[in-house]
């Protein structure tokens, strides 16, 4: 069993996606979900994720500054990251 994080801002596309990776996927993965990538740097210093999925335009921090930093500080609490933007 492994460990996605979902990062987005927007409700309806995060509720949405953890939906399609919870129930539809079939997928034998926990899925966790931030409303924005401060509140995914919280969870990612509780949990290790083998996945995180972050949207690129968001408020505060974007994406991208998430992204930078996950490399930077905490690059053994991830293993892969993917970007997506509407």
């Amino acid at each position: 069993m492994g460990n996605l994080l979902i990062v987005d801002d927007e409700p309806d596309i995060l509720e949405s996606l953890e939906e399609m990776f919870k129930y539809e996927s079939g997928l034998d993965i926990d899925v966790y979900v931030a409303k924005s990538a401060t509140n995914a740097v919280r969870l990612l210093e509780k949990i290790k994720f083998d996945v995180v999925m972050t949207d690129i335009k968001m408020p505060g921090m974007n994406g991208i500054e998430f992204g930078k930093k996950l490399r930077n500080e905490m690059e053994e609490k991830w293993t892969q990251i993917v970007f997506f933007t509407a």
